[in-house]
Parts: C-alpha cells; structure tokens; sequence
C-alpha cells in the first residue's frame, strides 16, 4: 500500500506518495500547492476553507485516502528527561507526571510522543515531543473534511532527520531547513531529534532585502537572487553585497543555535560527541554563493542534505524528484518513509 506525506506549512503543502516494489521504493506522486495568505498562521490553522480546496483537489487527483500529515515545528515543545525504569509503570504514565514542569500548558491539553536515547541501568534518558491537542486537531480535522485518512501526525524536524540520517551509531548532525518565512534548525543523534529551534526569518527576508536596495519588484528580485546571487556584475554588481548583509542576520542566528548546542552538551553530559555534519535543505541554499558564503561565517563545513540517504533501492524511477527539487521535499519524504520503517 502507498504512503502519502503531506507537510502543510504556512505558505504551501508539499507531498510525496512512495510505494515499496520488488524493485525498491519507488516515488508516484510529489507536488507543492500554494496557500493563500491568512490560512495557516504561526503553525496554526486559522482559516481551513482556504486550505480545503487545495487538499481536496489534491486528494482527488492523486487518489488519496490515507496521509502522514506534518505538525509545524513552531508549535511542539520539545525537552529531554531521565527517568527511573518503575516495573508495572508506563514510561509514557511517568512523563505524564511530569511533563508539566517542562511545558508552559497543562499536561491534560496536550498530545505526547518521545524516543528513546539511552539507558543506564533502571534509569532511561528520553527525548519527548508534545504539541497541544487542538493544533493536532486542526491538522487533522482539515484533512477529514478534504476525504484524507490521517494515519500519523509527526513534527517536521523528526520527519525530516528520518529522512536525512539513518539509525544506529552515535553520529550526531546538525540540520538547517531555510524555508520561505522562518527557518528550523535541529540536533540529531541517532536518528533521534535531541534539540530544534525555529528561526523567524526565511528567504521571503532575502528577496524583500533585494527588491528594496534594487528598486525592483519581488517576483523579479526573486529570480536574479537564484540565478544570479552572489556572482552579480554590471547592473547587479551591488547584489552581492545586499546579498551579505541581508544574509548576515540569519546567519548570526542559526551559527547561535549552534553554539548554544555545544555549551549545553559540553556543561550537562559526561560523554561528549561533536557535531559530525552540518547539513541543509531548502532551495535557498542553491542561491549561487551561498554555501561558500555561510561556510565563511560558520568556519565550517556545510554540505547540502541527501533526501534519499534512508532509501536503498535499485529501482530506475528513484529518485524521480531530482536533486535540486529535492532539497525541498525532504519533510515530506521523511513522513512517507515512516511507514516502512527504513
């Protein structure tokens, strides 16, 4: 049977149908909607009839009944926490008890899951993420009403570690997904999300920066910013360094987050274990010179994600998506992926 992911941000739905053969997975379906402004406002849906169309039409035309639908991560509290191992005692019954010493709302409005990162004798060391129910419920009640079957709700970052990173290891790696409004940047160990944070700014901050200092309008500052970037001369001989500066806040934030990470694994584990990769989705980061331009400012080596590490197959129609597309979808893919547990 076909697993659909469907990743619902502010500004767009993105999906990815995948279907196991002898041949391997195999991708049917990917696309992305737009959605018009006002449906979706910081994780939440606020207007589902302007999103309901969209969904519809989608299930419609890709003959959709069931879906893996994302929760933006904007919306979900994460924290870690170590637990004595009670024996007729639920580790779920034993977060319960505590979870509200670790999230702003009361623990009887809210939905749970968590992973495992390690134990210790009859001590376990958990990773929970926890979203408040009515955000769940919207997600899903909007795709109720659009004839899907919602099958799974996961928040994006953990979907999208599934499908950048594979289990078993210690491998830690550092995930930065640049989006259109905001960007998420998340710590995985073991395929396990241990840290995530949204940053509000995006590439729609980039293009405005552009369309301002060139006078020009946003659709078109748009294109030289992919095209272009930072190789600009003759009249866009300005734009790499409206580019730098406009850059410069982003980075600043997501290089925080990062360090931030390192201070707090190096003053609270007795077992430290660097950060092997840093890696990024999203189309921002094919703006010709941004790499060497983020790399420059992180002092460290940044490479762009592979969606498909997750995916081994032999299959001639995989990857169907191709890379530079890819980049994009990576969310999507990871939700697909979580129902055949690779």
């Amino acid at each position: 049977m076909p697993s659909f992911g469907l990743e619902i941000s502010e500004r767009t739905v993105k999906y990815v149908e995948m279907k196991d053969t002898p041949e391997g997975l195999i991708v049917n379906h990917y696309g992305i909607e737009h959605i018009p402004d006002g449906a979706i406002q910081k994780g939440i849906v606020v207007d589902s009839t302007k999103l309901l169309p969209i969904l519809t039409t989608i299930r419609k035309n890709k003959k959709v009944e069931a879906v893996c639908v994302s929760i933006p991560e904007e919306q979900v509290y994460t924290f870690q926490q170590e637990i004595e191992l009670i024996p007729g005692v639920e580790i779920r019954d034993s977060i319960l008890l505590n979870i509200e010493g670790y999230i702003p709302v009361p623990a009887d409005t809210v939905e749970f899951d968590y992973d495992v990162i390690s134990t210790n004798g009859n001590r376990v060391k958990i990773q929970v993420a926890a979203v408040e129910r009515n955000v769940v419920e919207s997600y899903i009640e909007v795709c109720n009403n659009a004839g899907m079957q919602v099958v799974a709700c996961e928040y994006e970052c953990q979907a999208l570690a599934r499908a950048l990173t594979k289990p078993g290891g210690t491998s830690v790696v550092y995930i930065i997904d640049i989006g259109h409004a905001s960007t998420t940047a998340s710590v995985v160990q073991n395929g396990i999300v241990v840290s995530s944070s949204t940053i509000m700014r995006g590439g729609e901050e980039i293009t405005l920066a552009i369309s301002k200092a060139l006078n020009i309008p946003n659709e078109e500052a748009e294109i030289i910013k992919h095209k272009i970037g930072m190789n600009g001369k003759d009249k866009y001989v300005q734009l790499p360094e409206i580019l730098s500066q406009a850059y410069l806040p982003l980075f600043t934030e997501i290089i925080d987050q990062y360090n931030a990470w390192l201070t707090y694994v190096k003053t609270r584990e007795t077992t430290y274990h660097p950060i092997d990769s840093i890696q990024i989705v999203g189309t921002e980061a094919l703006t010709p010179g941004f790499m060497d331009l983020l790399q420059a400012s992180f002092h460290k080596t940044v490479v762009l994600a592979n969606v498909w590490t997750r995916v081994e197959t032999v299959s001639t129609r995989v990857p169907l998506i191709n890379f530079k597309d890819s980049l994009i979808y990576g969310t999507a893919i990871g939700l697909a992926l979580g129902a055949f547990e690779v």
